[in-house]
């Protein structure tokens, strides 16, 4: 078994992406519940939030400072890499195409990534688990 032991994950979730899917839905993401909706009630190894400069990092998550473009991306798959040498199981969120092909691209590889997010549905074919609304507070 790679990594840690089994039912710990670890989180990996762009924050702007994520609070774009929450404005579509008229809300904000709720700050206290959204590590534990994400994981799915499982223990939580680490969880890591990309924010731009400005963005808060929702509460529980260790925030980075999110570069947009190439080395942007680089960080951020590098971090998916670490996070699966401490846990067995990676959630990434949102559903994003480049959170679709690092996903598609790590299972490749031999490792279990699942994808959740607010949105209805992600790119393609791929499954994405639906946050509850419990994950979301509306103004």
């Amino acid at each position: 078994m790679r990594g840690g032991p089994a039912g710990r994950v670890a989180l990996l979730v762009d924050v702007a992406a994520l609070l774009a899917e929450a404005r579509a839905q008229g809300a904000e993401l709720s700050q206290h519940k959204l590590r534990n909706g994400i994981a799915n009630h499982r223990a939580v190894v680490r969880a890591v939030g990309f924010a731009p400069a400005g963005v808060a990092v929702p509460t529980g998550f260790d925030a980075v400072a999110a570069d947009a473009g190439f080395e942007g991306g680089v960080r951020f798959a590098a971090t998916a890499f670490e996070l699966l040498a401490a846990a067995s199981h990676l959630v990434l969120a949102p559903a994003t195409a480049a959170n679709v092909q690092l996903a598609q691209a790590l299972r490749r590889a031999g490792h279990q990534v699942e994808l959740a997010g607010l949105a209805a549905a992600g790119p393609g074919d791929e499954p994405v688990r639906r946050l509850g609304r419990d994950c979301l507070f509306v103004p």
